[in-house]
């Protein structure tokens, strides 16, 4: 089966080290989000919706959007779209403003592109490729500085960045999927220096997990890793120590740690396990997780109100999915590929929230033009 297709189209699929905590976390206040036993199960999302933007993207030769890994929200409303190997800037409006970085082996270039993210003031993209973070304005595009980083012994590079306080940076690292990893512990979230030095390490290793999204960016700028065992605990990444901030709770249903490194056997178990692509606004908290035989599910939750509502994937549409990709206070934002006209698009075999917006707004993408960036409002 390969519904894995459509719950994570557009990631890698390695296996990656899952984490518990090494020291005592930073005191704050853990919001408790229960799915299964809280969430209001709907089968419609146009009464959850508030509103909906579209920005068209400027198409021009030198920005070309293919396929999206990331999207990257600036304070100022300016929209940074990871494209293959490719970092493209665009104004709030969708304007084209400039290419950030090139792919290459000059002194000024990267290699490649495991992850990015911004400074904490947002006045840096930082290119992680491996071993090494190459950094650039956002303000120019132009190159800053690249940086060696100083590798544990167990690891041969990093999978995921955020960036942390005084130009530090949170970098984590998977583990190719291999039982006999557990033999020996090994942390997997390290803090480095400016200068890629090791500062702290966190989180021993406790499971299996799979290295897609781990670590997004939200509202504010600010980090969030993603669960990495059953505990399912989300992480913001902004201060010195990793902040158990949001803890997934399934209850009886939560699937063990170490439970199967046979992917298929894992995600086609009975249990509910591995939140994945997690976004929140000033008031919302969004994510997907896997149900039993692969489902694709997804959850909302309200903090201001302490509501929740989920719904599973369907429709048994894959072409142009629509996947919250980031966040800022108000909205959550989304790329949309899908060329058809709105009117050929068969409603019943889509997602609910793909349904939702081309019910609310008629979008369509004209020939030869980049995709589309919508932004959607929720409200309940």
């Amino acid at each position: 089966m390969l519904k894995l297709e459509s719950f994570f189209f557009f990631s890698f699929f390695l296996f990656l080290a899952g984490c518990g905590n090494q020291s005592k976390p930073v005191s704050v206040e853990q919001e408790i989000i229960t799915p299964l036993s809280a969430g209001n199960a709907v089968d419609d999302l146009l009464p959850y919706i508030d509103s909906v933007e579209v920005v068209p993207l400027e198409t021009t030769g030198k920005a070309l959007i293919g396929l999206v890994g990331k999207i990257l929200l600036l304070p100022n409303g300016n929209v940074l779209i990871k494209s293959t190997a490719s970092m493209f800037m665009f104004s709030p409006e969708g304007k084209f403003l400039f290419q950030i970085g090139k792919n290459g082996r000059g002194p000024e270039e990267y290699l490649t592109i495991d992850d990015v993210c911004l400074s904490q003031d947002a006045r840096e993209l930082w290119i992680l490729g491996g071993c090494e973070i190459v950094k650039y304005s956002t303000e120019t595009g132009r190159f800053i500085r690249k940086t060696t980083l100083e590798l544990p012994e167990i690891c041969n590079g990093f999978d995921a960045i955020a960036s942390g306080p005084g130009h530090s940076a949170f970098l984590y690292y998977c583990p190719q999927m291999d039982e006999n990893n557990f033999s020996e512990d090994f942390y997997c979230l390290y803090r480095y220096d400016e200068q890629g030095r090791i500062l702290q390490k966190f989180l021993p290793r406790k499971d299996y997990g799979l290295n897609i999204a781990l670590i997004t960016q939200t509202s504010d700028n600010r980090y969030i890793l993603r669960p990495q065992d059953s505990d399912n605990i989300c992480y913001y990444l902004s201060d010195s120590l990793p902040v158990p901030r949001v803890k997934i709770d399934f209850g009886k249903e939560t699937i063990k740690n170490r439970y199967s490194s046979d992917l298929q056997t894992y995600l086609r178990s009975d249990y509910y396990k591995m939140p994945v692509y997690i976004y929140d606004t000033r008031d919302y908290f969004y994510f997907s997780y896997c149900g039993p035989e692969a489902t694709d599910c997804y959850c909302i939750h309200s903090f201001k109100n302490n509501k929740t509502i989920t719904w599973e994937r369907k429709g048994d549409d894959a072409d142009g999915m629509f996947m919250i990709g980031g966040a800022d206070k108000d909205f959550f934002y989304g790329i949309y590929n899908d060329y058809r006209d709105w009117d050929e698009i068969l409603l019943n075999r889509q997602d609910l929230l793909k349904r939702a917006i081309i019910q609310k707004t008629h979008l369509r993408i004209p020939e030869d033009s980049n995709p589309l960036l919508v932004k959607v409002k929720f409200k309940f």
